[in-house]
C-alpha cells in the first residue's frame, strides 16, 4: 500500500512542481489602464457589496478613496514621490480604487474589533454588577445567627 506521500508526488502538478515547473496561473493583460481602472472600481464594489453592504461602509471607502488619492497627489506634485508614468494628473488612475478597497477592509476589522470589545467589556460589567446585587442581597437578609460564608470584599479589589 503506498504512502500519502508517495501519492501525493504522483499526481501531475506535484512532479512539476518538483521539476520546477510554475503551476497554471493566469494573468489578466487590460489594453489600457482605463480598462484595469474600471475593472477595479468593479471589484472594489463588489468587495463593499460581498462584506459590508453599509452606508458607513460606503461612506468611509469613499471618503478614505478621496483623502488618500489628494494627499498622493499633493506628494508627487511637490516631488516627494514620483509616478514612471502617471495617468490621471499627477498619480495612476487605479489608485483610487485600491484605497477604498483598503478603507472598507480597514472599516470592517475595526468595526468587529469594536464589537468584540465592547461584548467582553459589557459581558466583564454584568458580572460584576451580578456579584454585588448578590452580595447586597445576601448581607441584607442575613440574621446574627445564620451561618453565612461571608467574603471580604471592597470596591477597589472588585473592579480592578
Amino acid at each position: 500500500m503506498p504512502r500519502l506521500h508517495d501519492r501525493f508526488w504522483s499526481c501531475p502538478c506535484a512532479q512539476r512542481a518538483r521539476r520546477g515547473g510554475r503551476p497554471r496561473a493566469g494573468k489578466l493583460d487590460f489594453a489600457n489602464n482605463v480598462q484595469l481602472s474600471l475593472t477595479l472600481a468593479a471589484l472594489s464594489l463588489g468587495l463593499w457589496w460581498t462584506f459590508d453592504r453599509s452606508r458607513s461602509g460606503l461612506g468611509l471607502g469613499i471618503t478614505i478613496a478621496f483623502l488618500a488619492t489628494l494627499i498622493t497627489q499633493f506628494l508627487v506634485y511637490n516631488g516627494v514621490y514620483q509616478y514612471t508614468s502617471p495617468d490621471f494628473l499627477y498619480i495612476r488612475s487605479w489608485l483610487p480604487c485600491i484605497f477604498f478597497s483598503g478603507g472598507v477592509t480597514v472599516g470592517n476589522i475595526g468595526r468587529q474589533l469594536a464589537m468584540h470589545i465592547s461584548f467582553c467589556l459589557l459581558r466583564e460589567l454584568n458580572l460584576k454588577a451580578a456579584w454585588l446585587v448578590f452580595l447586597k442581597s445576601h448581607t441584607a437578609t442575613e440574621s446574627p445567627n445564620a451561618p453565612i460564608l461571608k467574603m471580604a470584599c471592597d470596591k477597589d479589589s472588585l473592579f480592578s
